[in-house]
């Protein structure tokens, strides 16, 4: 499945040759101030338990409201269109199927091309831009984990995480409350050596769960199944 989101019709597309706003592929290379990445998701949950591969691509101006549209083309696939986000941030979230390819490694290398509608009608090209890596495992909890009792400032811990490349942790707490969710505490740039990290805000009695990311050089990633807790009164740290 690939999220299609803000995709403008068909006949504006400028990466249809059909359409009258086509855009060769030797367009003319955008001035300083934009930029573009794709980079890998690895997921992974405890329900369901099957791992989840995506590639994210990104386009933005250094100055606001540059980008009127967005589109992306990977290799010979139908362009699609990028939605705008909250952070000034044209985004395609492409997984795995899309590729077919369950773990993304055909797609490491290979060139994703960005075409940009810039405020006054110019159209610009942004190419080559390649995934760089997909990383195949995930960081294990240790505790809290399968609904343990906390007090309210627990003590997060994980199992060491080896890899030939540098990269830093991403700590991140979230709020359980029925169907509402929300994240109430993150620490990121936690050093790869680390192995355990205190929750600094004190958090209210309630049902939480915590995850842990690795986070290489190039913003892949891969994320560690949840970990289940519930903070009552004092608990354990």
């Amino acid at each position: 499945m690939i999220l299609l989101l803000g995709c403008p019709p068909s006949h504006m597309n400028p990466l249809d040759p059909e359409s009258p706003h086509y855009l060769p592929p030797d367009t003319t290379q955008p001035p300083t101030g934009f930029h573009a990445r794709v980079r890998s998701v690895h997921t992974s949950r405890n329900i369901p338990s099957t791992d989840t591969y995506s590639v994210l691509c990104e386009a933005w101006s250094e100055e606001t409201g540059r980008i009127d549209t967005a589109w992306l083309a990977y290799r010979d696939f139908p362009a699609v269109g990028m939605r705008l986000s909250m952070q000034n941030v044209w985004s395609a979230s492409l997984t795995a199927s899309y590729f077919g390819d369950p773990q993304l490694g055909s797609v490491v290398g290979q060139p994703f091309r960005f075409v940009l509608d810039v405020t006054a009608d110019s159209l610009y090209a942004i190419e080559p831009v390649y995934l760089f890596r997909v990383i195949e495992q995930t960081p294990a909890l240790i505790s809290p984990r399968n609904s343990e009792t906390t007090g309210p400032l627990p003590i997060l811990r994980w199992e060491h995480f080896a890899a030939n490349f540098p990269f830093h942790f991403r700590v991140t707490v979230v709020l359980r409350a029925g169907e509402y969710e929300a994240i109430i505490w993150q620490r990121d740039e936690v050093s790869e050596d680390a192995l355990q990290i205190a929750v600094e805000d004190s958090l209210d009695d309630g049902s939480y769960y915590w995850t842990l990311h690795v986070v290489d050089a190039f913003e892949n990633t891969s994320r560690s199944k949840e970990g289940l807790f519930v903070v009552q009164g004092e608990g354990n740290p």
